[in-house]
């Protein structure tokens, strides 16, 4: 059973409540089903640095077993950053063996003292058995994301070298942030995968609309070139039901990057095709309006009203249907309904038995012939 008058002093009594139920506890790391903490890792998350100590000393164990990979380092990190410092100490003090997630959340954090901290904790050989690359990579990406570059030269000082996969990590943490500096800082260090980062930077303004997302998201797409343009316009349309400031905002950059309103995705999709799919009228008319093709079909011979037809149970199905009819456009079945023709099962079973009848009937006559029957 939960042992729940300790957790509950733990959560509001005073050190000397909890001091009276340890006295009556015989687990001390059993986990709550309301918190999902022992009583030690609730006492952390409260910041009760006094409650942790005494429970330290009465033998609860920092390395409490978790279902979630959950343990009092983990949850001292990422509960306070770097004021975890003091409690960092204190759990190592008592035993507290550093996790993969301690240490992860510590890298993701920025927290460039608690990395080295728990890793010094380490045996050298339980050391290089973490993903030390992994963990720089996550070390400067959060660098870059709060524009530290104190944190960047001291992270980048660690390699000769940054690795491919630790750059673009940073690149998309500059391009979600809108760290236009940092942005300048990585190219000096390498290249991007630019589309991979422009659609970081299009997901964020999207969610934020800052400028300076803006500014580094217009600066990316000059770089990518028209082909990574043309992605904006299909952005536009699938991130958002209705034509809002920042769908607008893409659509004009799209335009000043010369994208290509007529682009195709790996399916074969224009962005018209793909607002009709999602019933995105407000997209579907402005995009008509900048001189999207209507008339638009896709590999198979659809066009924008088979994709309409398509999600029959849509509450917006009628007033798509008022637009097609309103720019003139006949109804046509919906798109993925064009298949070869079915076949008949019971004609199929017929014709197979007949062949297996005459099989057997040449068989009886081959040896009737040869004397054997």
């Amino acid at each position: 059973m939960v042992d729940a008058p300790l957790l509950e002093a733990v959560r509001v009594g005073s050190l000397e409540d909890v001091r009276r139920r340890l006295a009556a506890t015989t687990d001390l790391d059993t986990r709550s089903h309301a918190y999902e903490y022992t009583a030690l890792e609730l006492a952390l998350a409260l910041g009760r640095v006094d409650v942790a100590r005494l429970l330290l000393d009465a033998g609860a164990d920092p390395n409490a077993a978790s279902a979630n990979d959950t343990d009092a380092l983990t949850v001292a990190i990422e509960e306070f950053g770097e004021a975890s410092h003091p409690l960092i100490e204190l759990l190592l003090d008592h035993g507290a063996r550093p996790s993969d997630a301690a240490l992860w959340a510590a890298a993701q954090a920025g927290d460039l003292w608690a990395v080295d901290c728990l890793l010094a904790a380490l045996s050298a050989e339980s050391a290089s058995s973490h993903d030390l690359e992994a963990l720089e990579g996550a070390l400067l990406a959060a660098a870059v994301r709060r524009g530290d570059a104190a944190l960047f030269e001291r992270v980048r000082a660690r390699s000769d070298e940054m690795s491919a996969s630790s750059l673009q990590w940073a690149f998309e943490a500059a391009a979600d942030s809108g760290q236009s500096g940092m942005w300048g800082r990585l190219r000096q260090l390498g290249e991007p995968d630019l589309p991979r980062a422009l659609q970081s930077a299009v997901l964020a303004f999207l969610r934020n609309g800052t400028p300076a997302q803006y500014d580094l998201l217009r600066r990316i797409t000059r770089e990518a070139g028209p082909a990574a343009a043309s992605q904006l316009f299909a952005f536009a349309v699938t991130c958002g039901l209705d034509v809002s400031d920042r769908s607008e905002a893409l659509l004009s950059l799209a335009r000043e990057c010369r994208g290509d309103l007529e682009a195709r995705d790996a399916r074969g999709m224009t962005a018209l095709l793909m607002a009709a799919d999602r019933h995105h009228i407000q997209h579907m008319r402005r995009l008509i309006a900048l001189g999207a093709d209507r008339d638009v079909r896709d590999p198979d011979g659809q066009g924008i009203s088979a994709y309409v037809e398509r999600w029959p149970q849509s509450v917006r199905l009628s007033e798509a249907r008022a637009f097609l009819a309103e720019l003139g456009l006949p109804t046509e079945r919906p798109a993925g309904s064009q298949r070869s023709p079915s076949r008949d099962p019971i004609g199929l079973a017929v014709v197979l038995g007949l062949a297996i009848a005459a099989g057997i009937l040449a068989v009886v006559l081959l040896l009737h012939a040869l004397g054997l029957l």
